[in-house]
């Protein structure tokens, strides 16, 4: 994760529709379109976020989805249908593929006591894409590692607006998948809340050196 997020300072990112990901291209070098369109992409405040339920619930709360890495296990897969990321047992054995795999922390609900996850494997895994993953699997710094949050690209404010959620929902126990989204709302961020995220507050992130 940590040399992604220093790549990104460096080069940044192209668009997907300049070099879409292609597994079997993976290891090959993007065109100079590519790396000259990517200088227009890059990375300016990175953060390292503390394995800590507070820090990452403020981290949400501000406006800014964090990028973490974590060890999977075979239960990971009841996810696929259903979205709901079971905590592992002690005795379980790991994914044999993407064991250590990157995701997205999206946002959290104190309801279901799980962050919700934005996924990479496509809208037909989990909910359209998302997963529900307890708060205890997240904040074991044994599970997770290196979370990362960006706070500004070079054409990017990530911090305008946040989400606004209405917890009364408890996903970790539901049946089905949840297709129906209108209990999330976009609202402008308050004036507290700019306060906030103006960078002078030590509620989260760090160094980009740790």
């Amino acid at each position: 994760m940590t040399n992604a997020i220093e790549a990104l300072e460096e080069f940044g990112t192209c668009l997907e529709s300049t070099w879409p990901y292609d597994i079997a291209s993976v290891n090959k070098i993007p065109n100079l379109h590519a790396f000259k369109q990517g200088l227009k992409h890059k990375i300016h405040q990175a953060l390292h976020v503390k394995i800590d339920l507070n820090e990452m619930k403020s981290c949400l709360a501000q406006g800014f989805p964090f990028a973490f890495g974590l060890r999977l296990y075979v239960s990971f897969d009841q996810a696929a249908k259903t979205g709901i990321v079971p905590m592992p047992n002690s005795e379980e054995q790991s994914r044999a593929e993407h064991g250590r795999h990157a995701l997205l922390a999206v946002g959290y609900s104190d309801q279901s006591k799980a962050f919700i996850v934005r996924n990479s494997w496509g809208e037909n895994w989990g909910d359209k894409g998302y997963c529900y993953i307890p708060y205890d699997y997240i904040t074991n710094p044994k599970l997770c590692f290196d979370p990362w949050v960006i706070r500004q690209f070079d054409n990017d404010d990530m911090g305008n607006d946040h989400w606004h959620f209405l917890d009364t929902f408890d996903f970790l126990f539901k049946a089905e998948p949840d297709t129906n989204h209108d209990h999330i709302e976009v609202k402008e961020m308050q004036e507290h809340d700019a306060h906030a995220c103006d960078g002078n507050t030590s509620t989260f992130g760090g160094s980009s050196d740790d």
